[in-house]
């Protein structure tokens, strides 16, 4: 089913539409997103109104949002308003303006900030990996409020929306200043945040978190600016998702950002220049709550309270709610991306088995400690033929790209490069220091990928007929710096020449990823006899 939901804010109108699936995951179809200023000029003074001026942008954009929805074939449609909107004098003026300029299609709704606060809260969830009995903030910096959610992984214990953002902190303390910004004033911003932010930090305080979720482009703008000043190239991560941006390297950019004219911030990669003007005070909220709380990290989402109308609704059809446990996040954008591109499910699952136990047994042998990145060769086995869904001539990178670029959720940066690059290297060429993207990773990282490549290349080269003729896989070492003896076990009456050919083609890859020799032998019925093969290192 087609559904598109809209997410009219203070700031900016975003668009989804989306393809809900019956397992409650849905394929985005189309995602739009533009900068109206709805709430500019309303919170000044002691009436709260919309000018005419920002509700023609918004029913003109909303006009056009919709007509984007109808194209797609949109069965339901689901448009909510914000603070902007719920504070407004005229707010049923705007809501009767949208409805006369997209024919009735679109009956806005203005929400309640606690209801903002839920359903930011369902948009943050849906695509984070958190565990069962975590406890965690939830946290959105919109133009006119900002909402704060204390959540486990089933069910909200704390939600709330102050009356703070980025427009209307603006607004209220700095007015169109043009200059740089002085310590007096941005001590004024921050005193401002915390006087409002008081009751709710009692809450958070007597309750605890154990990790701190943002959304909201205010978060994600400053986090492109800590990622690009971090990276040597200065460009931005292909994705901010799970970004994890320190209380330290925000205090420093807002800084930065405070020495600038407004001219100058409109030129700050990772800024878009619309949002130049209103930056200050949204940092000024993002950091004063960290310092607050007590949270010297905050983990970067892409999903809000768009995406959160979408799980709503999909809850609110199904006859039972879909419960997106939190180790299975990953995996169903996996399982989700393997089954568009149609990957043989037998032999990546036969795959995977093969690559887990070369990476355990290498692990009990000592030969590597990467335990923590057991999880990514999983995935990485998984989609490593991804890529013949593009075409059959060299797969491997197509497998590349589609992983690198594709909506996988729970990871972040990083961990999606990792998987691409394993996937990329399970044929051909092993990694080379000449290679720009490997070559691009920290030492630690590259260790990794020859190390997972390796064990994913090895069981990729034990199941090269794709008929799982090889059913397991031992390696022994008698004392250290020896060399490793890898057995194969098979049926009897099986064929194995082609494995044992396709394996013979690893062995130095093998020999030279772990730095020890590798001799190969078989366990079974072959030609009558068992053979022996050996490859040292050279």
């Amino acid at each position: 089913m087609i559904f598109a939901s809209l997410d009219i804010g203070t700031n900016s109108i975003r668009l989804a539409v989306v393809d809900l699936h019956p397992d409650g995951t849905w394929t985005t179809v189309a995602s739009q997103k533009e900068v109206v200023r709805l709430g500019e000029g309303e919170f000044i003074g002691g009436h709260a109104r919309l000018t005419s001026e920002a509700m023609h942008r918004a029913t003109r954009v909303l006009g056009r949002f919709a007509d984007v929805a109808k194209g797609y074939g949109a069965e339901h449609v689901v448009a909510l308003a914000t603070a902007a909107s719920r504070e407004a004098e005229n707010q049923e003026e705007f809501v009767d303006a949208v409805r006369r300029a997209t024919g009735g299609f679109l009956d806005v709704r203005v929400i309640s900030g606690h209801e903002e606060a839920r359903l930011i809260y369902l948009g943050i969830r849906s695509g984070i990996d958190m565990h069962r009995r975590e406890k965690a903030l939830f946290f959105d910096i919109g133009g006119g409020s900002t909402e704060l959610v204390i959540a486990d992984w089933h069910a909200h214990q704390f939600l709330d929306s102050l009356k703070l953002g980025a427009i209307r902190l603006t607004n209220e303390v700095l007015g169109e200043r043009p200059g740089p910004i002085s310590p007096g004033l941005w001590a004024k911003l921050c005193n401002k945040v915390r006087s409002t932010l008081a009751p709710a930090q009692r809450e958070i305080a007597s309750r605890g978190f154990t990790q701190m979720f943002g959304s909201s482009g205010t978060i994600m703008s400053l986090a492109e600016i800590v990622a690009r000043r971090a990276r040597p190239d200065g460009d931005a991560p292909p994705t901010m998702r799970n970004f994890e941006l320190n209380l330290v390297d925000l205090t420093a950019v807002n800084q930065m950002l405070c020495r600038m004219t407004l001219e100058e911030r409109r030129k700050v990669p990772g800024l878009t220049p619309e949002r130049a003007d209103i930056v200050i005070g949204g940092a000024a909220i993002l950091q004063t709550v960290m310092e607050t709380v007590g949270a010297g990290k905050i983990l970067i989402s892409d999903r809000g309270l768009r995406e959160g109308i979408v799980v709503d609704y999909f809850n609110r059809q199904a006859p039972q709610p879909v419960s997106f446990e939190p180790e299975s996040v990953r995996v169903r954008s996996v399982r989700a991306l393997a089954r568009r591109c149609k990957i043989d499910d037998v032999h990546a699952r036969h795959i995977r088995d093969l690559a887990l136990s070369l990476f355990d047994q290498t692990f009990a042998l000592g030969l590597h400690d990467l335990t923590s990145s057991r999880e990514l060769l999983d995935y990485a086995s998984v989609l490593h033929d991804c890529g013949f869904f593009v075409s059959h001539t060299n797969h491997h990178q197509h497998s590349y790209y589609l992983i690198r670029n594709s909506e996988l959720l729970g990871f972040n940066d990083i961990e999606i490069e990792l998987m691409a690059q394993i996937a990329y290297y399970h044929r051909k060429s092993p990694p080379r220091k000449r290679h720009p993207r490997f070559a691009r990773l920290t030492e630690k990282q590259q260790f990794a990928v020859r190390v997972l490549s390796c064990c994913l290349r090895l069981a990729e080269a034990l199941d090269r007929g794709h008929l799982a003729s090889i059913t397991g896989v031992h390696l022994e070492q008698p004392r250290k710096g020896e060399a490793v003896t890898m057995s194969l076990s098979f049926g009897p009456d099986v064929d194995i020449s082609l494995e044992m050919w396709a394996v013979e083609g690893q062995a130095e890859v093998f020999a030279r990823s772990f730095d020890v020799p590798v001799a190969i032998h078989t366990s079974g019925v072959f030609g009558g006899s068992t053979q022996l093969w050996q490859k040292n290192l050279s």
